[in-house]
């Protein structure tokens, strides 16, 4: 029993190393801030934390959000820390919502992905956005369109943080299913391919039973020969 319970708790690891992988390893090219305004509009800040990228680069990227939301920005401000870092800051209409969706993940993102220099990485801070039911978590459908991950930050500042990775150039392709839509889309996207850590975990969880019956055999014998 001692050793089942070995396998189970390394089973147990495996599967939280897979599954925290992607959000601990992800550089991201760009940090964005949405603060919600009890005056109006959202606030937002964007940070270029890759030298490729300059002040000039943002200016796409906040025009194609306002015209994702249906909203103009408004104070747009840029400007460019030496040659390492670039900024720019705006209030905008529809970020964060009331109702449902709470968030425009998928339009933040498509924003960021857009423009003659696109980022690739992102992490994306919605501050004092406490947790819900309703909110995205995690969505990979292993199909080489783009990947996110979402979780609760208490530091510096508390809200949401979603670390996203986009590999495609097509945009219609960024997209957030509902949940049946999304576990169809896993389901497929593990059939086109070998997932080995959950190959490797099976096996193991076959061995440990293997060896539970075999052990629970010898006692019988040795039992019976007594």
């Amino acid at each position: 029993m001692r050793f089942a319970l070995t396998i189970f708790l390394f089973c147990l690891a495996g599967l939280g190393l897979a599954q925290n992988d992607f959000y601990s390893s992800l550089r991201p090219q760009v940090l964005v801030v949405v603060k919600e305004s009890s005056m109006g509009p959202d606030l937002v800040t964007i940070t270029a934390v890759d030298a490729a990228y300059s002040a000039e680069d943002l200016k796409p990227k906040i025009a194609a959000l306002g015209q994702l939301l249906g909203s103009d920005p408004r104070g747009v401000a840029l400007s460019q820390f030496g040659e390492t870092s670039a900024r720019g800051t705006f209030a905008v209409d529809g970020l964060i919502n009331p109702g449902s969706p709470r968030i425009r993940l998928v339009e933040l993102v498509k924003a960021m992905a857009t423009g003659p220099k696109p980022f690739q990485t992102m992490n994306l801070f919605f501050e004092n956005l406490p947790q819900s039911q309703d909110l995205p978590k995690r969505y990979d459908p292993k199909d080489g369109t783009w990947t996110m991950e979402g979780r609760v930050s208490t530091a510096p500042a508390v809200g949401i943080e979603y670390r996203v990775k986009v590999e495609t150039s097509d945009l219609k392709q960024i997209v957030l299913p509902g949940p049946e839509a999304a576990r169809e889309a896993i389901v497929q996207a593990k059939k086109t391919g070998p997932d080995f850590v959950l190959l490797g975990l099976i096996l193991l969880g076959s061995l440990a039973a293997g060896l539970l019956v075999y052990f629970a055999l010898i006692r019988g014998r040795g039992g019976r020969r007594s």
